[in-house]
């Protein structure tokens, strides 16, 4: 055997590096082989022949290949931060020599999934296949440290150059919305403008094609990114359909077509297919779980008519009324779920409302900092909720409606568990217009933007 070596963490590379370089001033520097034998093995994730490329090492019974050369592509291999280990050996063989790979996979959740957020110049399979041509471990996801983000990028960005589109492409990780979605790596060209100047809607019947085409003008010259457009689908396109009782109509992946590409900016066209699904009109309602309010009570306020389209639209606002209104009554963490139940047959919904009113919380201690000492107490005074009522999180709201503050004047409202069990606390912060608020915690109930909000229709 020539010699073997493991590489698994910095600390062994550093090792493995520092052993090269007195290797350096040996002969062993100057051992030369061919390769008539080149194996990888133990990668679940990769394929072997993926790996063996991105090594740049091959089979050849004609060309000696330097020792170092094969410690340096097990280098490269390690500092992608596709593999939690390493192994590299090589032995004699007739011939030249034979050079084996070993390797452990890192866990599933060590990869994150890509996502290229603005790049429409070529199909997203033919992207794909490009990039691994380029990047032979890139198989959809990289891993979370490592070198494999810089080669993606560096390998989008020679693409795109060949697409003339010249541009830096930048990366970071993108946390989730709240959608669903899980976190992903967002490839972006970072100083290109691709401009939506005409979206479509295929599937579309006729009788809801007006008003998916107003709804779908508003993207008409805005900037467009994967992800923007895939939730104008599912929130602004969707809502048109479920107001009108398409309750289940779905968008399959929007697709882009570049209408110019001049100076640094495109122009494209975006198709957004849709299924609308069956017409479904409501049929029945009943509650589950409500003991606080009686359900005669909450019949007042979700009361879709039987044998009338299904708007889900309406049905969501009255619903979030019921919630409203517990968290009035001081059920801050009540849950409200809606179980449809679909008779395709008969084209009608039914819906059992569960109720998971959750523990009753009180009003704890009311503070407030930023202002001086007259304004403060004009506050505490106006204040009505207090210690040990229902806590009820909807009067933090109509409190900033009705108390009159200094135009721009901006504050943050924050809640924190209180002393005592099952209270809570609120802190008014308020500061200077050109020194946001910051809150100090990672959840806050209300700011002046929110008010903004509330007033518009």
């Amino acid at each position: 055997m020539l010699g073997a070596a493991v590489l698994s963490n910095p600390i062994r590379q550093l090792i493995f590096v520092l052993a090269v370089m007195a290797l350096a001033s040996t002969s062993a520097n100057a051992q030369k082989y061919p390769i008539v034998k080149l194996t990888a093995s133990g990668s679940e994730r990769f394929l072997a022949e993926d790996i063996l490329r991105s090594t740049g090492l091959t089979e050849n019974r004609t060309t000696e290949v330097p020792l170092t050369a094969v410690q340096a592509a097990a280098q490269k291999l390690n500092a992608s931060g596709a593999f939690a280990e390493v192994k590299y050996k090589h032995a004699a063989m007739p011939g030249g020599m034979k050079v084996e790979f070993e390797f452990v996979d890192k866990d599933d959740d060590q990869f994150i999934p890509c996502d290229f957020e603005n790049i429409v110049w070529l199909p997203a399979a033919e992207l794909t296949d490009e990039l691994h041509k380029l990047v032979p471990l890139f198989n959809g996801t990289v891993p979370r440290d490592g070198t494999l983000t810089q080669e993606v990028s560096a390998a989008l960005q020679s693409v795109l150059k060949q697409k003339g589109v010249t541009s830096n492409v930048t990366a970071s990780i993108q946390e989730p919305p709240n959608t669903g979605t899980s976190e992903a790596v967002s490839f972006i060209a970072a100083d290109v403008e691709v401009k939506i100047a005409r979206v479509t809607t295929p599937g579309v019947s006729p009788a809801i094609a007006a008003a998916m085409d107003a709804e779908a003008k508003r993207l008409i010259g805005t900037t467009y990114n994967r992800s923007t457009l895939n939730k104008f689908a599912e929130r602004n396109l969707r809502a048109v359909y479920v107001k009108r009782g398409y309750l289940r109509a779905t968008f399959s992946t929007p697709t882009v077509e570049v209408l110019s590409n001049d100076a640094g900016q495109t122009s494209i066209a975006a198709a957004i297919p849709v299924s609308e699904g069956p017409l479904f009109k409501f049929a029945s309602l009943r509650w589950s779980g409500n003991k606080i309010v009686p359900t005669e009570e909450l019949n007042k306020m979700v009361h879709p008519a039987p044998g009338q389209i299904a708007d889900g639209a309406e049905f969501t606002k009255q619903s979030n009324a019921v919630r409203a209104l517990y968290a009035s009554m001081g059920y801050m963490h009540m849950l409200l779920t809606a179980n449809p139940t679909y008779n395709d047959a008969t084209g009608t919904v039914s819906y059992e409302l569960v109720v998971n009113e959750g523990d009753l919380f009180a009003m704890g201690k009311f503070e407030v900092e930023g202002l001086q000492p007259a304004s403060e107490q004009a506050v505490r005074q106006a204040w009505k909720l207090r210690e040990g009522d229902p806590f009820d999180s909807t009067y933090v709201r109509k409190f900033f409606f009705q108390f009159r503050l200094p135009v721009d004047t901006p504050y943050v409202v924050e809640e924190s568990e209180g002393e005592r069990l099952k209270t809570v606390d609120l802190t008014v912060m308020f500061c200077k217009p050109k020194d946001p608020c910051r809150p100090r915690a990672e959840s806050h109930l209300f700011t002046l933007e929110d008010a903004e909000m509330e007033k518009k229709p």
